[in-house]
């Protein structure tokens, strides 16, 4: 019920002129409030992303390095627009 109407109660409790920092300051609060408090779920919540950088690094400059720049970077943006069109159409 509170994130619901968190936006109204911001926009008559504030002035026009803060009203962008009160909204922003409640989502960020929302956001954060979503992941776990611990620095252990922190780390859990963030190893996929850290795993998928490290495998992702090396593999994309040795495909640029052998491809080159110009092809590689074609096909990652086919690959996005493929997987948005994908995404969209499910």
């Amino acid at each position: 019920m509170v994130f619901a109407n968190s936006t109204a109660i911001l926009t008559d409790a504030f002035p026009p002129n803060q009203c962008g920092t009160a909204l922003g300051v409640n989502q960020v609060a929302a956001i954060a409030g979503s992941f776990e408090s611990t620095p252990l779920w922190a780390g859990i919540d963030l190893l996929p992303l850290t795993i998928g950088f490290l495998v992702a690094g090396p593999l994309s400059g040795w495909l640029s390095d052998r491809y080159g720049t110009r092809v590689f970077s074609l096909g990652g943006q086919l690959l996005v627009a493929a997987l948005s069109i994908g995404c969209a159409s499910a």
